[in-house]
């Protein structure tokens, strides 16, 4: 997997906004979790999932990274209701968490320093009894 760069910023995260309408780039996730089109934080798709037991649907890729840059990861997350949530890692550490409940795309973002040339970068969302969102994931 390689970067995209579009005036001179790259993201390292292949499908991100999931505009392939599918898992193009992501492994399967464990439990009940798909790409939803309509209301997107971004063009026209996005990850809708949740499993009715923690630690959730986990949905993940591996991305070539520079050891010692920094780099930050951005998402965008929906939850509607009071058991949503969704945690994102890199290299097994946990970078953020949210348990929004506003019924509306929230964004979320953090630092971090690769530690290996391929990281693993993996969400995940639990929700019951509907489901959580995420879209617009980015590496740069």
């Amino acid at each position: 997997m390689g970067s995209t760069c579009v005036a001179g910023i790259c993201n390292f995260v292949t499908n991100g906004d999931f505009e392939t309408g599918d898992f193009t780039g992501w492994t399967l996730p464990s439990c009940l979790t798909f790409v939803e089109s309509g209301a997107a934080q971004h063009g026209n798709y996005y990850v809708a999932g949740g499993c009715t037991s923690s630690p959730g649907a986990s949905v993940q890729q591996t991305i070539s990274l520079n050891v010692g840059q920094m780099y930050t990861l951005s998402a965008w997350y929906w939850g509607d209701n009071s058991a949503a949530g969704t945690t994102f890692y890199v290299g097994g550490v946990a970078l953020f968490s949210s348990a929004d409940t506003s019924s509306s795309w929230v964004h979320l973002s953090a630092t971090f320093t690769a530690t290996s040339a391929s990281e693993v970068l993996r969400f995940t969302l639990f929700n019951v009894p509907s489901f959580s969102r995420v879209d617009n994931i980015v590496v740069y």
